[in-house]
This record gives C-alpha cells, sequence and structure tokens, in this order.
C-alpha cells in the first residue's frame, strides 16, 4: 500500500491561553504510527504525508472551533508549504531546524503571503535571530530558562525592536503562569490549568462545598431514582441544565425530555448521576472555561474508550475522567477530595495509582489529550483490539460532544 494508505495518525492539541485563562488557540500533535515501516522512510516525507492525512481525514472545527491551529512544520514544509487556509494556521518552526538563507527566505515570503509565523524556543543566541523579523509569535520554554534569563530575553526582544507576541511554553503551575505574565509574555501554554492553584488544607470555599456535598450524595451507593429525583429538583437550576442537555443536538434525542423523571426513565440512573457531577463542576464559575471543557472531553473520551475495549459500563469511566480533575476544580489533594465522595475501591484506586481497566483507560486518555504518545500502553491496548486509528476516532469524537455540551451546561 501506499504510504497515504498505510500510515495511521495520531492527533492530539494543547490549549494556548491568554492572561484571563481564556483559550486563544491549539497546538496540533501530529505523529505517525510506522513501527511497520522500513527502516528507510523519508522521516521528511513521513510527516508531510502525516499533516497531509490529518487534514482530509478530521474535520479542523471539530479540533480548533473558531481558534487558530498551531502546526509545526518540518523544513520540507516550510519550503514547499501546502495550501492550508492562512486565516486558520500559525506555522511553528521548531528550535531543532537548522537556519540558513533558504530557510529565512521561505520564512521571509510565508510572512508576505499573510502566514502567521512562530519561532520556537527562543533565546538569544540560540541561532534563530534571522527569523525573527517575519515572527508574529516567539515561544519560550520556561522550564529551560529560569526567571532572570526569561528577562534577559525579553529585554533582548524589546531592544532588538521585535514585536511579536510571547509565548510561555511548559508552564506547570499557576505560580509560574503568574510570574510569567508579571515578566511580560502575552500567552502561556502547559500543564497549570490541570493542577490545583494551591494544594493545602486550607478550607473549601462555601460554593465549592455545596457542590462537594451534592457530589457526594449522587454516588450514594444506596441511592434509588426516587432519591436522585428528589436531590436534582431540590435546585432548579440544576434542573434546567440537565433538561437542556438532555434534549441537546449533542445528544441527538428523538423525544424531548420534558421532566427529570422521564429523564431517568430514558437515560438510566448511573447516565444520570455523570452528567449531575458534569454539569455541578461546570457550575463552578470561579474556574476557566477552559478547565470545565477539559474535563468534558477526558470523561467523554473515557467512556467511549472504555466502550471500544468492551469494559462494560461507560458511565464509571466518564466519572473517572471527570474525577480526575476534581484537584484543579477545588484546589485541594485527590486524596482528601476522595474521602468526602463515595467512590468505590477500584475508582479510587484507578485514580490515585491508575490501576485496573479503569486506570488503564483514564491513563491513555491523559497520555494522549498531552501528546505523550511515547507513554501510552500500546501493550494491553492491543490485548484489547485497540489501534492507533481508534484513539484518534474517540478523541475527535469527545472534541466534538465536549464543545457541544460545553454550550449547553455554561453558566454564562
Amino acid at each position: 500500500r501506499s504510504m497515504s494508505e498505510s500510515m495511521s495518525v495520531f492527533i492530539a492539541r494543547q490549549p494556548v491561553f491568554d492572561g484571563d485563562l481564556e483559550v486563544f488557540g491549539y497546538e496540533l500533535l501530529f505523529r505517525a504510527d510506522d513501527s511497520e515501516s522500513a527502516g528507510d522512510v523519508d522521516p521528511e516525507a513521513a510527516t508531510s504525508q502525516v499533516l497531509m492525512n490529518a487534514f482530509t481525514e478530521f474535520d479542523t472545527d471539530d479540533l480548533v472551533g473558531t481558534h487558530p491551529a498551531f502546526i509545526n512544520f518540518t523544513r520540507r514544509l516550510i519550503l514547499e508549504p501546502p495550501p492550508f487556509d492562512r486565516s486558520r494556521f500559525v506555522i511553528e518552526i521548531g528550535e531543532e531546524i537548522p537556519v540558513d538563507e533558504q530557510l529565512v527566505d521561505a520564512v521571509r515570503r510565508l510572512h508576505e503571503s499573510g502566514f502567521q509565523v512562530s519561532v520556537g524556543a527562543f533565546e538569544p543566541g540560540c541561532g534563530q535571530e534571522p527569523l525573527l523579523p517575519f515572527a508574529d509569535f516567539i515561544r519560550c520554554n520556561v522550564l529551560a530558562q529560569d526567571d532572570d534569563r526569561l528577562r534577559a530575553t525579553l529585554k533582548w526582544l524589546r531592544d532588538n525592536g521585535i514585536g511579536a507576541r510571547k509565548i510561555a511554553e511548559k508552564v506547570e503551575t499557576h505560580e509560574r503562569q503568574q510570574a510569567c505574565r508579571e515578566l511580560g509574555f502575552d500567552y502561556f501554554q502547559g500543564f497549570f490549568l490541570s493542577r490545583p492553584r494551591v494544594v493545602s488544607t486550607a478550607k473549601i470555599p462555601e460554593n465549592r462545598v455545596v457542590v462537594l456535598k451534592l457530589l457526594s450524595e449522587v454516588r450514594d451507593p444506596n441511592l434509588d431514582m426516587g432519591d436522585l429525583e428528589k436531590t436534582v429538583t431540590r435546585d432548579p437550576r440544576l434542573v434546567f441544565k440537565l433538561l437542556k442537555l438532555t434534549n441537546s443536538a449533542a445528544n441527538r434525542r428523538a423525544v424531548k425530555v420534558k421532566s427529570i423523571g422521564h429523564a431517568m426513565t430514558m437515560l438510566g440512573l448511573n447516565r444520570i448521576r455523570s452528567w449531575v457531577s458534569m454539569i455541578a463542576l461546570c457550575d463552578l464559575d470561579d474556574k476557566p472555561d477552559a478547565l470545565q471543557v477539559q474535563a468534558i472531553l477526558r470523561a467523554r473520551a473515557c467512556e467511549q474508550l472504555a466502550e471500544r475495549m468492551k469494559l462494560g459500563d461507560g458511565e464509571t469511566y466518564f466519572s473517572a475522567g471527570l474525577f480526575s480533575l476534581l484537584p484543579a476544580f477545588f484546589d485541594q489533594p485527590l486524596e482528601t477530595l476522595l474521602e468526602t465522595i463515595n467512590v468505590t475501591t477500584e475508582m479510587r484506586d484507578a485514580l490515585l495509582a491508575y490501576d485496573g481497566d479503569i486506570g488503564l483507560v483514564l491513563k491513555s486518555v491523559m497520555d494522549y489529550e498531552s501528546g505523550d504518545f511515547d507513554s501510552l500502553n500500546w501493550y494491553d491496548l492491543h490485548a484489547r483490539g485497540l489501534d492507533v486509528d481508534d484513539l484518534a476516532s474517540v478523541y475527535i469524537d469527545a472534541c466534538r460532544w465536549a464543545r457541544g455540551v460545553s454550550r449547553e451546561v455554561s453558566t454564562s
């Protein structure tokens, strides 16, 4: 078979945030599963083919919506760019690409033709200086540079009249994000949003206590349909959002659901439990919308992956994805939060140590969404009949579903 027929595609995304922690754009991450390819396959050709496959196999709107997509280009793609939409894509030039006169001329032409360009992992003396006059964005690796070096880098850019917007990448904590913002960075990328702002035993604010209480109530193993209906109907706002979500286009329901009782009959106890938990977390209006979307996406991806693996009740895996982000919602250690929520021992072990089938699914989704493809446990995934295409399909479906559902449960 030709390369285009035989090559599967990993595709994941990492958000780029502005100073208000709203999503500005997404970096799209690609990788080919070429374990069965001949050793003499040209990596430039392989990367180009993967990129082209990605945009013929997937709908870019499902991945990034209306946001710009940052895409790492190889040298060959820079010299011979494919006909991408200039308004949608930012060409990223990594530090691994050697800078010479041919490359500079190509980047200049791209810039003049209307493409946005991002120069990656910059620091004075790295050799990328000739590209800077044509850059719209400049990335700095904040793990590789301490504050003094970052301050010197930003000063060098100012002194040399480089007005490109600055992206701080590999930002791991909220404290680091705030420090980078004070230094003068415009955008931020990293895992800081998924981590607690402050891990401590400080008193949980009242609005979050209410949500924790609700999560505990709906996870009670002795809860029946009648008890759950009473719990839900205490909060008219929750009722409205649950019915709105149940009848949303994202869930393609032929029969309009008009009451909580009707919803429970149609959806079942476990699905109502998981959706109530999702709505409650998304109702925490002091958290960024991007965190809510990430929680919905991860939960849906876990559910869909479990169903592909024929592991049984998808709602359990949905809840695992949702609860894995509890520390970011409550700024508390997960161990502490699980003490207040009724979860099974199996769920607890999966959340804390990635044990069992639930842990395998959760860890696989987390590795995929972070672009850490090398950490995926392919031995166990293949043993359950999954391949690269299955993961890509699950992820794209979850992105699409999360976009629709987040609009329905938004607090705005």
